[in-house]
């Protein structure tokens, strides 16, 4: 969506990081950056509370966000002048006449008067309409490949987010048994009681690494593909001119999409103490 000089600049301005489309609604975080209402608001849905900011993931809150009015009419300054820009696109420089064919070999749009040019005589055209159906239908093959993709890592997610909800109400139960058991022997087993209290730190410091880390990659690969896939799904409602400018450089992207699936949490000893743990918890935290 961006183009070269100062426009270029203003349309990165008014660009939303989640979306990757113009500012919808703008809201400010606390920590000043900016996001489509429903962009943020989606994302904090998806993940545990307290929210993040998804640019510098510093702890915000719905309550605070703010409308940004004064970006929201930047927005519409810029999407005139976008709109401006591309009537004078879709004509021939040289020729001055509408772009109508296109050319496979170079591909890109040319007018009538240039496909009969030296350039351009002895290469492959198609009408651009016809080779605008074309790679719509190629972008939409890409569509149902990406979004299956996106519902399995949804899916992932969702089993990543349970089984750590299932370790910490484990954990915490073994916490109060220790307790329990080593008020009982306070005075003789005070040694193991700090020494299980160790242990049930460290078990607990594992678990929540593991759990920023693949629920954060997981949080970040699923808005880098809703991002790609709301990308592809504007290109795809595109005209023809505009659908195929550039086309090559979406689809390579799109073949290009590479995912990291969640690390697996291994086992860990009894350690020194020898206090019994349950074999499940033992299974499933590293």
């Amino acid at each position: 969506m961006a183009a070269a000089g100062p426009l270029g600049t203003l349309v990165e301005d008014a660009t939303c990081s989640v979306c990757l489309e113009f500012y919808e609604d703008p809201v400010i975080t606390e920590c000043g950056h900016n996001f489509c209402h429903t962009c943020i608001t989606q994302c904090w849905e998806s993940t545990d509370p307290p929210p993040q900011c998804p640019q510098c993931r510093a702890d915000c809150s719905l309550e605070n966000l703010r409308p940004n009015r004064q970006l929201r009419n930047m927005v519409e300054q810029v999407k005139k002048m976008q709109a401006e820009r591309a009537l004078e696109k879709h004509k021939c420089e040289k020729h001055d006449e509408k772009l109508k064919v296109f050319c496979k070999e170079d591909q890109r749009a040319i007018c009538t008067v240039c496909s009969f040019s030296a350039d351009h005589r002895s290469h492959t055209m198609v009408p651009i309409e016809e080779a605008a159906l074309e790679y719509k239908g190629e972008l939409q093959d890409w569509l149902t490949l990406l979004r299956k993709e996106a519902d399995g890592f949804l899916e992932s997610k969702g089993k990543e987010e349970a089984k750590y909800r299932t370790m910490r109400n484990m954990l915490e139960k073994e916490r109060l048994k220790t307790v329990e058991d080593f008020e009982k022997l306070r005075h003789s087993l005070k040694e193991q009681e700090e020494s299980m209290h160790r242990r049930l730190e460290e078990m607990n410091r594992k678990i929540t690494e593991a759990e920023n880390s693949n629920i954060t990659k997981l949080s970040n690969q699923i808005c880098s593909l809703n991002a790609l896939i709301n990308e592809v799904e504007m290109k795809s409602e595109h005209p023809a001119e505009e659908l195929l400018e550039d086309i090559r450089s979406i689809l390579r992207r799109c073949e290009n999409v590479t995912f990291q699936r969640p690390e697996k949490c291994l086992a860990v000893d009894k350690g020194d103490s020898g206090y019994p743990l349950k074999p499940w918890l033992l299974t499933h935290v590293r």
